[in-house]
C-alpha cells in the first residue's frame, strides 16, 4: 500500500464552511478501505464522491498544493451521519483484535482530534460537520 491519506475536518456555521482541524493518520489499510475503498477489502462507508464545491479556504488550498506535488486520488467527503456509520463499521472490524476500544475510536485512535468533545454528531456551535480526504501515491 503505498497511498498516503490527506484529511480535513470542516464544520458549517450558517451557511459558510470553516476548516477545524487537519489530523495527520499514518497508512492503515482498514480505515483506507472503510473511508474510499482503496484496498477493494472492504466496502467503503460511501464511494468517493469527489470534493464538495464549497470547501474552506484551508482546504482548497491544501487540494491545490497538493496537486502540484501529487498524483491525487479517491477524494471525497463524509458527513457527520456517514461518519457515525463509519465509527460503527471500525468497531465491527476492529473491535475483537483491538487491545482497547481507543484502538478503534474514529477520534481518538484514528483521528487524533477531538470534535467537540470527541463526539462527532452533536452539533454545538455549528449546523453541520464533515471529512474531507483525498489520498496521494
Amino acid at each position: 500500500m503505498g497511498a498516503s491519506i490527506h484529511m480535513h475536518i470542516e464544520v458549517r456555521s450558517g451557511d459558510t464552511w470553516h476548516h477545524y482541524a487537519a489530523p495527520h493518520m499514518f497508512r492503515n489499510g482498514i480505515f483506507f478501505d472503510l473511508v474510499a475503498g482503496i484496498n477493494g477489502k472492504l466496502q467503503p462507508v460511501v464511494p468517493p464522491r469527489g470534493l464538495p464545491e464549497n470547501l474552506s479556504f484551508v482546504t482548497r488550498h491544501d487540494w491545490e498544493q497538493d496537486s502540484k506535488s501529487y498524483r491525487l486520488h479517491h477524494a471525497g467527503w463524509l458527513s457527520a451521519e456517514e461518519l457515525a456509520e463509519l465509527q460503527e463499521r471500525l468497531k465491527e472490524v476492529c473491535g475483537n483484535s483491538a487491545r482497547s476500544h481507543l484502538d478503534y475510536d474514529l477520534e481518538e485512535g484514528f483521528l487524533h482530534t477531538y470534535i467537540n468533545g470527541n463526539a462527532l454528531t452533536l452539533h454545538q456551535g455549528w449546523n453541520d460537520l464533515r471529512f474531507i480526504f483525498w489520498f496521494d501515491n
